[in-house]
């Protein structure tokens, strides 16, 4: 009877119960569709980079110290300006993975010393592709921070960040976004190694001396990762709403930035708005810093793609047009280092950069995603049989 009451004492609350899952690896088929619709639109603004002659040299759209960003016509813009949703979908849903990752490892009793240290590594791990894996696709420019080091940045940071309430954390992220016009630095910053830290929490640094240059600072792009974090802690305990609830929320953040950049001045975009809606100006918003106009569409579409996808979480057989998607997305670190090098290798040793149509892009386009199913189809096999090693990979 004792033993019967201390058991009471020190019972634990059952798990929250968790969506079933597709019997594949026990993994998200909505996340990792969405993960590869993402890399496929990402594949499209790289091509473009290397093969397309129509895409303005300085494509740094609002970037401090660059001129506003003039396209030869509306489809060269929308070649660009799709591509707008890659940068904080790839935030957004590796806040997501890590989330439910954390979650599961610790309803399995992972300590929390072992889980953060599997963070630290993971972040530089990503810091590692970024710096050594991809230095001549950036030209020989060391300690480039991209997309990838600000990521694995991310990840560490939150190695302790994840101790805050959920609520504080989101509440954290909306402020980020909203205040970003306040923090941006107004002026061109000149990169040195002095003020490499600085840097990579506030300011982006595109000029000579061409060494320690910030793309992507951690401020605001954590944003999107902490509220990827949340919507994945919340996708896990089956908390987050239905999928076309989630979709119809993310279609509200879109008009919500539509009306922003139509009233909100100076403060929702660096950028001018032309004539308003029926202008080309309107549509260019600005990335480099990203501007809350900016954050909120391109977060707004990211969440409306997850909640269109929800559904096939409970779907016992996937429609074979899905296959592509899960293959990219289910190795995306591997498909992101390998396609600039697929993309960039013809025209760079031909002397042809930047030289072809735009149906010429959209053609080499179209064939590396082809040439890419294999070689990721392969690695995600490897990758299973040698999880141990290349889980980080």
């Amino acid at each position: 009877m004792k033993r019967d009451r201390a058991q009471d004492l020190i019972r634990t609350e059952p798990a929250p119960p968790r969506p079933e899952l597709t019997p594949a690896a026990d993994r998200y088929a909505s996340l990792d569709i969405a993960r590869g619709i993402i890399m496929i639109i990402m594949a499209l603004d790289h091509a473009s980079l290397a093969w397309n002659a129509g895409r303005p040299a300085l494509c740094l759209e609002g970037a401090v110290g660059f001129p506003p960003v003039e396209y030869g016509n509306w489809l060269q813009q929308l070649t660009r300006e799709v591509t707008h949703i890659c940068a904080p979908g790839f935030q957004f849903l590796a806040g997501m993975g890590l989330a439910i990752s954390v979650w599961r490892r610790e309803r399995r009793g992972r300590s929390q010393w072992q889980i953060s240290g599997d963070m630290l590594l993971r972040g530089l791990v990503l810091c590692f592709c970024e710096f050594v894996l991809l230095y001549y696709v950036y030209g020989q420019i060391p300690f480039f921070f991209a997309v990838l080091a600000c990521i694995g940045c991310n990840i560490i940071l939150f190695s302790v960040l994840r101790k805050l309430p959920l609520g504080a954390i989101a509440a954290l992220c909306v402020a980020v976004i909203l205040l970003a016009p306040f923090y941006a630095q107004d002026e061109a910053v000149t990169p040195s190694a002095a003020s490499y830290p600085v840097n990579i929490l506030f300011n982006i640094t595109l000029a000579a001396p061409w060494r320690f240059c910030v793309m992507y600072p951690i401020l605001p792009w954590i944003a999107c990762f902490g509220l990827g974090w949340c919507f994945g802690v919340l996708y896990e305990r089956g908390d987050l709403p239905q999928g076309n609830r989630l979709a119809a929320f993310g279609g509200t953040m879109i008009a919500a930035a539509f009306l922003l950049r139509w009233f909100g001045g100076g403060y929702a975009d660096r950028l001018p708005i032309g004539d308003g809606p029926a202008s080309a100006a309107f549509w260019k918003i600005s990335k480099y810093p990203p501007s809350p106009v900016f954050l909120i569409a391109t977060l707004g579409a990211t969440a409306v793609m997850v909640g269109l996808l929800r559904p096939l979480d409970h779907s016992s057989r996937l429609s074979r047009a899905w296959k592509p998607a899960i293959t990219y997305g289910r190795v995306a670190l591997f498909f992101y280092v390998v396609h600039f090098f697929l993309y960039g290798t013809y025209p760079i040793a031909t002397g042809t950069k930047s030289q072809y149509r735009l149906a010429t892009t959209y053609a080499a386009w179209v064939a590396g995603l082809i040439v890419m199913i294999l070689p990721c189809h392969f690695y995600h096999r490897l990758r299973t049989r040698y999880r141990r090693f290349l889980r980080y990979f």
